[in-house]
């Protein structure tokens, strides 16, 4: 294959269009970093035993639908960072929203 102007146009328009396609997703990952800070706190409700220990933990799952069920947006619990969470309570949750975007979240515990 011949390397002309013609081709070496085609590959810089290319990249132009992943490179735009790449700032889109990271426009929107800051978009949503920015809803999630401004909601705050989203609450859990959990199950818990008389010494006011929960049944079970609170998993990345249960953050996950905590935020979707706010914003009506998916997001992967893979991508959720949750401490070991055994009672009621304020905790905070971090998030990878985009290899270079990260929220954290204030997450509220309670029976």
């Amino acid at each position: 294959m011949n390397v002309t102007p013609a081709v070496l146009k085609q590959i810089e328009r290319k990249k132009e269009k992943e490179k735009i396609a790449a700032d889109k997703l990271k426009q929107e990952a800051l978009d949503f970093q920015t809803a999630l800070s401004t909601i705050g706190r989203f609450t859990i409700k959990k199950q818990v035993g008389e010494d006011g220990v929960l049944f079970g933990t609170v998993t990345n799952g249960d953050v996950a639908e905590a935020i979707e069920a706010a914003t009506k947006k998916e997001i992967d619990r893979r991508n959720i960072t949750v401490p070991d969470i055994h009672n009621l309570g304020s905790f905070t949750a971090k998030i990878k929203l985009h290899p270079e975007v990260n929220a954290e979240v204030n997450i509220e515990v309670t029976s």
